[in-house]
């Protein structure tokens, strides 16, 4: 829990979050989510750029979104049993799927704005879409802005002024909560 990262970090000792970045270990079987959760795994990335059982990864022209049956059943499962769902390398059709069907929040764990961004960067396709990033936060979801350069504004070439303009206009467009 939330509380328990502050009292290890309040001890001096270091507190890990176990997570995957795909949810390839779940295989095709909704109760291995919960035999990860009870090894501590606390997060999950629905997808990896890539489709999966799940749903569409951000790399995929066809963009199906989350899966009726299992997709859906695996972001249920990971609510039951609290685990953060992260749309971090999903498609946009995933991620407002993911948000509708969830019932808690979810986080977009590492990504940018994609207005903000442009699309004359590498990987445009991770970034997020003003109105996702709305929906986003109108559900009690949250964004973590990132520093790689293959997605942000820049690229290698991006400074510290350029990444903390990102955080103000994404403070301006959906607030700082």
């Amino acid at each position: 829990t939330a509380d328990d990262i502050e009292r290890i970090g309040a001890s001096g000792r270091t507190a890990i979050v176990f997570g995957f970045q795909n949810t390839s270990p779940f295989e095709d079987d909704i109760d291995l989510v919960r035999i990860f959760h009870r090894l501590g795994v606390r997060i999950a990335q629905l997808t990896y750029n890539i489709q999966n059982h799940i749903a569409s990864g951000c790399w995929e022209d066809h963009d199906a979104g989350l899966s009726k049956h299992f997709g859906r059943g695996i972001v249920k499962e990971m609510n039951d049993v609290g685990m953060l769902v992260d749309l971090s390398h999903c498609s946009e059709h995933t991620c407002f799927d993911a948000i509708e069907h969830s019932s808690r929040p979810v986080a977009i764990t590492h990504a940018n704005p994609q207005e903000f961004v442009g699309l004359e960067i590498e990987l445009k396709r991770r970034n997020k879409s003003t109105a996702l990033l709305k929906a986003l936060a109108e559900n009690g979801g949250v964004i973590g802005l990132s520093m790689y350069p293959r997605i942000s504004k820049g690229g290698s070439n991006a400074t510290l002024e350029m990444f903390s303009d990102m955080v103000a206009w994404t403070v301006d467009l959906i607030g700082i909560d």
